[in-house]
């Protein structure tokens, strides 16, 4: 009785297999369809044909030209195409994309064809102005082609410009900092593309806290003077930011580590203090006598201490980029002081600060966004004090010998005469007792 049931189960298990095994050949596809397209890839005439056919005749052919995967809803084929009907618009060439489908047959693969023309004419080459170079505060890059109404693509992440790419219509303004490398094509119906233009612009990085100050040229009064770019301060340093590099302020001021301006430092002790403030930040320091002395940690007041122009350390201005960014720059205005012809809206002088030097920024900046150029601390400038020298001069640094040092900008102490951006006075610079000088960094621009 055993044996019977088991002979039933036995029987209806292969029944079932077998059912099984009908319906999924009734449900699984026949076999992949094959297509065929032709011509292959290359250079063709505008009306050379293209021809798609298929392993079994009643499959319906879906094809793209816009380098999509064709799918049932595609475009059909049903007679011979053109190369010019798949050429991309603009351009000389075209992709076409091709795959089969019929009921109870596996798709076919994708077949894919590239097809390109030569067209009589070719769109000039795109023109960039400025063609490159370092920009302080960013670029404003024109494009141009000789070729009439073509159209200028272009991209700004190094990739090569397509149709698809940024369409050109005004200037680019570039004001990233860093290396940007700008690529320009041209496209013009039935043309072919122009070449590639490529622009390398490089936007050096503004240090926090301090003010760009673009290349130019002005008249000082007595001689024309050219300077390159640089970045200053854009207020004096204070005591807080003396005190975190140097770890002490001088013992004479009262108010304590906060923003007011640091004072009673010489011109020497500035000089340290940019050096310091360069090796904390990682950057080579300018001055040097020898370099050592600063590595080491140790400051002796050398009296032949000089400047090496080309570190990308913190240094003093000269007196003439200190003159140049406190009458605004390539921005001025013209104004008597540093940011307005009333003295009193950029000044701490004499007459309205009490006798006492204020925390910095409490009046208007100049053109530039610079304080207190005017008024407050009269202010270190590298050069030695003497009479301007005459003559057109580029990037001067002063004389080479002397007793003083150039200040600046008049103080808290000062007729509102000396805050004057034309006014010069001086100051012996290993004097650290003066209540009424401060200072402020500047930076060579990569």
């Amino acid at each position: 009785m055993i044996g019977m049931k088991a002979i039933r189960l036995l029987v209806f298990t292969l029944l079932a297999l077998l059912l099984l095994i009908s319906c999924d050949k009734a449900t699984k596809p026949e076999e992949v369809l094959i297509i065929y397209v032709n011509p292959l890839d290359g250079q063709y005439n505008l009306d050379s044909e293209i021809t798609i056919t298929c392993s079994h005749p009643d499959a319906v052919l879906r094809y793209t030209t816009n380098g999509a995967e064709p799918v049932t809803s595609s475009l059909q084929y049903n007679i011979p195409l053109l190369v010019q009907d798949i050429l991309t618009p603009l351009t000389n060439n075209g992709i076409l994309k091709v795959k089969a489908f019929k009921a109870g047959y596996l798709p076919s693969h994708t077949v894919s064809r590239t097809y390109t023309v030569t067209y009589p004419n070719t769109v000039s080459t795109p023109e960039m102005n400025p063609p490159l170079g370092t920009f302080p505060g960013g670029v404003s890059v024109t494009l141009s082609t000789a070729t009439p109404d073509a159209l200028i693509h272009y991209t700004l992440d190094g990739t090569e410009p397509g149709i698809m790419s940024p369409l050109y219509h005004q200037p680019i303004v570039i004001t990233q900092s860093g290396t940007i490398y700008l690529k320009a094509k041209a496209f013009r119906q039935d043309y072919n593309p122009g070449s590639i233009s490529i622009a390398e612009y490089f936007i050096p990085h503004i240090p926090p806290e301090m003010v760009l100050v673009e290349s130019g040229s002005f008249n000082n009064g007595t001689a024309d003077i050219t300077l390159s770019s640089f970045y200053i301060d854009k207020h004096e340093v204070t005591q807080a930011e003396y005190y975190d590099v140097m770890q002490s302020i001088p013992p004479l001021i009262s108010q304590g580590r906060g923003e007011y301006p640091v004072y009673y430092v010489s011109l020497l002790q500035a000089l340290e203090y940019c050096n310091r403030r360069s090796l904390l930040e990682g950057f080579d320091p300018c001055y040097s006598n020898p370099i050592d002395i600063w590595k080491e940690g140790s400051f002796s007041a050398p009296n032949n201490v000089y400047c090496i122009w080309d570190a990308n350390g913190y240094r003093l201005p000269t007196e003439m980029e200190w003159m140049f960014a406190a009458k605004g720059g390539n921005q001025s205005l013209g104004y008597l002081y540093s940011g307005s012809d009333i003295y009193y809206n950029v000044a701490w002088y004499d007459s309205i600060s009490g006798y006492s030097v204020h925390p910095v920024m409490e009046k208007m900046p100049n053109e530039l966004g610079l304080y207190d150029m005017s008024g407050n601390l009269w202010e270190w400038c590298w050069d030695i004090y003497a009479p301007y020298a005459e003559g057109a001069q580029t990037n001067p640094h002063g004389p080479v010998f002397g007793e003083e040092c150039v200040i600046r900008g008049g103080s808290y102490y000062s007729s509102s005469a000396w805050c004057k951006v034309t006014a010069r006075n001086s100051a012996v610079p290993t004097n650290s007792n003066y209540a009424t000088i401060g200072f402020r960094c500047v930076k060579r621009v990569p």
